[in-house]
């Protein structure tokens, strides 16, 4: 997704190259979750809420306004949100 052109005025390729490499030496991975009946307006979106609930998430974060607008299990909050809740500034 961050190699998409839009994004190019925030990052170059290379630094996506190492963000994407650090990310995975950080997080796991998870298989797709099995899904239950839709939950979202976009049933694009729900396998993030079904992945969440699989792995006992405590929060989705995304920009995604389908998600944050919800009354979500767990919560859907904003990027500024998480920073702002745990202190990573």
């Amino acid at each position: 997704m961050l190699g998409r052109p839009r994004f190019r005025r925030f990052l170059t390729l290379t630094e996506v190259d190492e963000l994407s490499e650090e990310i995975g030496r950080v997080c796991r991975t998870e298989p797709d979750p099995d899904q239950g009946p839709p939950i979202l307006r976009d049933p694009d979106d729900n396998y993030l809420v079904y992945l969440a609930r699989q792995v006992s998430a405590e929060y989705i974060i995304t920009g995604d306004a389908d998600l944050t607008n919800e009354h979500l299990e767990p919560p859907a909050i904003t990027p500024r949100q998480a920073v702002d809740r745990f202190n990573l500034v």
